[in-house]
């Protein structure tokens, strides 16, 4: 407890945890005690603050504890410092906003295309320039493609699929027009 609530360990010893947490979050602990209580097991995540005014993300953990006879004595709390984890999912996040965020601002289309070993195309990205370019939305695109309705010469297939080849090959950009 102490490391996660950045206080020295006389701090925290024999204290209840939630004497630790700002009043809105002791709120949300008590529900979550409550309902443990009550027989359910639960479950929460939240964002919080050291004593240093750090950043630490928890999880906690809500389990009636029983008795011999099946009946609810008590509950178990145990707190996990996810801190790292959120981190990088914040991280990730920002990276793919910005990364959206260049994609719609980007003359023609980006997009992530898959072939199959069958050489059958799947995307898994459209930016929003598909559709003016294509005058269909992208699941409007995707769903044409998984059912082979999208008209392309075999000439022009095969000089997608050399082109698609080459990108993977080279690591580089498929510019096409």
């Amino acid at each position: 407890a102490s490391r996660l609530f950045g206080l020295k360990a006389n701090e925290v010893l024999n204290k209840d945890y939630l004497t630790l947490l700002p009043v809105e979050l002791q709120r949300v602990q008590q529900r979550m005690i409550r309902r443990a209580l009550e027989g359910f097991d639960s479950y929460t995540e939240w964002e919080t603050k050291r004593i240093d005014n750090s950043v630490v993300w928890l999880e906690g953990d809500f389990r009636p504890m029983q008795g011999e006879l099946g009946e609810v004595k008590g509950v178990v709390v145990v707190l996990h410092d996810i801190t790292k984890i959120r981190t990088e999912e914040n991280a990730r996040q920002a990276s793919e906003d910005r990364l959206q965020e260049i994609c719609e601002n980007f003359p023609g289309a980006v997009f992530q295309a898959q072939m199959s070993p069958e050489k059958k195309f799947s995307f898994s990205f459209f930016s929003a320039g598909i559709q003016s370019l294509t005058e269909s939305t992208a699941d409007e695109l995707n769903h044409a493609l998984e059912n082979d309705s999208v008209l392309i010469t075999p000439t022009a297939r095969e000089e997608l699929l050399r082109g698609f080849q080459t990108s993977a090959e080279n690591l580089n950009p498929c510019d096409m027009e």
